[in-house]
């Protein structure tokens, strides 16, 4: 790279730190060394792609630990590199020869292209691997969650843990597997349960607690540690079993929707694997924000 020999130009200490601390490797170029500079960009962004695909690959405490000490690897290679290029800028001095590369919008395209694929990797990772929306399309868990609610949800939770009773669920509709539904656990594997015409449900023979609500058709249903709101309405229709029992197999959970004569779940398809959970709701972010139990 050619040197512009009538410029000359002081490299400011604090100007080359602030740039490799918002990219590392920026700060060098800065300074005229373009290959170490390369090197460090070269280096962090690696050690983030590897941290992503890790996270994506390997799903498990493991694999989310090897992603926090690569992470950690590059927060390390961050502090050197900025430091180093504080200690470049002191070395050269005031008679630094400006190179072809020392211009503004070289810097702005190399910090965009660092910051861009950095924000896409892990707006990806979470994505895949933490947070996800959906629209709800049915009116079957009314009236915790509405026709046309935005919810979100976190993804991985059930990778370490079982669902518990009265909990939120999202799994795949195990008659079309690419359709996901939300229903809530009401019994866990080696539970009995039992369900009636007339709603009610009993769980290892003792009858889920209700309370009336202020709406003529609404309970409050106590399972587990949770109560939650469900809908009774005043004809069942949905084509739902109503009523039956079965003993919840190993690894499965009954779900029921909220609205109950309305939903489509347990009662008509069976329990759902525990293999089949894929996320947790958590919020409401469209139709009223809250926090969904």
């Amino acid at each position: 790279m050619k040197e512009n020999t009538s410029i000359v130009k002081l490299r400011k200490p604090v100007d080359a730190a602030s740039m490799s601390a918002l990219l590392p490797g920026l700060g060098q170029i800065y300074c005229g060394d373009i290959q170490r500079g390369i090197l460090w960009m070269g280096a962090s962004l690696g050690l983030l792609a590897f941290a992503v695909a890790t996270l994506l690959l390997s799903p498990t405490r493991f694999g989310f630990s090897v992603a926090i000490a690569l992470l950690a690897l590059d927060m390390l290679l961050w502090i050197v590199c900025t430091t180093r290029a504080w200690r470049l800028a002191q070395g050269v001095g005031a008679n630094y020869q400006l190179k072809d590369y020392n211009r503004w919008y070289v810097y702005a395209v190399l910090l965009l292209i660092g910051v861009c694929g950095s924000a896409l990797g892990f707006a990806f990772v979470l994505h895949e691997r933490v947070v996800q929306a959906f629209v709800i399309p049915t009116s079957s868990m009314v009236p915790t969650i509405n026709s046309g609610d935005r919810i979100v949800t976190l993804k991985e939770v059930f990778l370490d843990r079982d669902p518990e009773r009265g909990e939120l669920v999202v799994f795949r509709n195990p008659e079309q597997r690419r359709q996901h539904w939300i229903k809530r656990v009401i019994a866990v594997a080696g539970d009995e349960v039992e369900w009636q015409e007339n709603g009610e449900v009993l769980v290892n023979g003792t009858l889920l607690k209700r309370t009336a609500r202020e709406a003529t058709d609404e309970w409050t249903e106590e399972n587990g540690n949770r109560s939650y709101a469900i809908r009774l309405g005043s004809e069942p229709v949905g084509g739902a079993v109503l009523s039956g029992d079965m003993i919840v197999p190993l690894y499965h959970c009954f779900v029921l929707g909220d609205n109950r004569f309305v939903s489509k779940d347990s009662r008509t398809f069976g329990p759902v694997a525990y293999s089949a959970l894929t996320a947790r709701p958590v919020a409401k972010v469209w139709g009223g924000l809250g926090v969904l139990e």
